[in-house]
């Protein structure tokens, strides 16, 4: 029975030391890491316990564990509020003059080119984290826009 249960912890440190470096990728949460090192510390063979160092070499584990998952939230909410930010930020060209390239076609040899003009932005849309700026009616992306005049 002792050799039945010596081979379940084992196991089941195994699993736990495996999972630790899939638990950043959201295999295992918080919750799982402590209900694993729970069950452990309760199916232990009582003539052979585990040391002290296993037990805080994992939960290290679970504190680093903890502080990238954190670090990751953190991140995640700082790239959502530069996205806002952007986005206002966008809204001070309304009203500026400026100078973009469009494609154009030659009325006389119908071949493509590239054309430059100007004009004041009246609208920006801003789809997903892509502003599109509307200068007199026309839809122009802002790699579309050379410079700014005023």
């Amino acid at each position: 029975m002792i050799s039945g249960i010596t081979n379940d912890v084992t196991t089941m440190s195994a699993a736990s030391q495996n999972t630790m470096s899939d638990a950043v990728g959201n295999v295992m949460g918080k919750e799982q890491f402590l209900e694993l090192l729970v069950a452990e510390m309760k199916y232990q063979d009582p003539l052979d316990p585990k040391q002290d160092k296993e037990f805080i070499a994992e939960l290290a584990q679970f504190s680093s564990l903890e502080q990238a998952q954190n670090m990751n939230t953190n991140m995640e909410q700082f790239i959502s509020n530069q996205l806002v930010s952007n986005n206002f930020g966008f809204l001070n060209f309304i009203g500026k003059n400026v100078e973009y390239k469009f494609a154009d076609i030659d009325p006389n040899s119908g071949e493509e080119f590239m054309n430059v003009a100007q004009g004041k932005i009246d609208v920006i849309n801003v789809e997903g984290d892509i502003p599109k700026f509307f200068v007199g009616g026309y839809e122009i992306e802002m790699e579309a826009i050379n410079k700014i005049i005023d």
